[in-house]
């Protein structure tokens, strides 16, 4: 009887065992299945974007690939991660070339105006080329001919038209702030200098500088203040094509964007998807559109 019942002990004991073991071998084909269903669509992009960047010693190529796609914990931690990345060292997708060439854009001559559409799916990355945008043209700083200011303007959770509009203006006097100086507005007309002379810090003087119940006017008149800056103010327009409340409506904040084309100095990239409920209307809004 004793015998039996350990006969069936170690049956059930080597039933689990090989269970273990087929579960394990199963993770296993399972994590090399994805890895490489992964590395092949990382390698697909990238032999895409490279047809324009062939040079592998480019400090934005994706160099990185290939340890990471040796490495099962590394690539799994990459797709765990959901945030956007800010460095091109993180860029597994090879979007050199798209970025270089968007930066390109923002770095023409002041009197030209850019303004840029950015499509792509929920999820596709568009942050991520919005934010490597940014670092390529930081890193141009020092030869450029012009400087490029970014104002990022996230429009989720917005109640109100009216609201998400002045908090544009908002963004864009804390941005401008931030660079104007006593040195760049010497190059201002006498009555633009004595307006901004008020006390209260720049902000405060921008502020009143810029007073105007139209958002337009109120933008317009930064057009001297960018020239003699020599600088171009891009705003970055996200999420307008997930509206969360009904007293919100996409169309002013386009109306907006579409009056600034004509504001010299004033430029913005608008991100967006073609599959969202609210369809952006890029062709009337964008000089240039890029999809992802």
């Amino acid at each position: 009887m004793l015998g039996l019942e350990s006969t069936r002990y170690d049956s059930i004991v080597w039933a689990i065992a090989a269970s273990a073991l087929m579960a394990a071998g199963l993770l296993v084909w399972l994590s090399h299945t994805i890895s490489s269903v992964l590395i092949k669509r990382i390698h697909e992009t990238r032999c895409t974007s490279s047809s324009t960047n062939t040079n592998p010693d480019s400090p934005h190529s994706s160099a990185g690939l290939d340890s990471i796609a040796g490495d099962w914990s590394a690539l799994k931690k990459w797709i765990a991660k959901e945030s956007p990345i800010s460095h091109h060292s993180e860029d597994l997708f090879g979007r050199t070339a798209l970025v270089r060439r968007l930066a390109q854009r923002l770095l023409l001559p002041f009197e030209q105006g850019v303004t840029i559409g950015l499509i792509g799916s929920y999820g596709s990355g568009k942050t991520s080329v919005i934010r490597l945008v940014q670092e390529e043209v930081a890193s141009q700083r020092k030869i450029a001919a012009l400087n490029v200011m970014f104002c990022n303007i996230d429009c989720w959770g917005f109640v109100d038209s009216g609201i998400a509009l002045q908090y544009v203006l908002e963004r864009v006097l804390e941005e401008l702030s931030k660079h104007v100086d006593c040195l760049a507005l010497n190059h201002l007309p006498e009555s633009y200098r004595s307006l901004l002379a008020g006390s209260g810090g720049w902000c405060a003087s921008l502020a009143t500088f810029l007073k105007d119940s139209d958002p337009q006017a109120q933008l317009c008149r930064l057009t001297p203040i960018l020239r003699a800056m020599n600088a171009r103010l891009v705003l970055v327009v996200e999420e307008l094509d997930r509206p969360q409340s009904s007293h919100f409506d996409p169309q002013d904040m386009e109306a907006t964007l579409y009056r600034l084309k004509q504001v010299p100095g004033v430029s913005f990239i608008l991100a967006g998807s073609k599959d969202a409920k609210y369809r952006i209307a890029f062709t009337k809004l964008c000089d240039h559109i890029e999809e992802i």
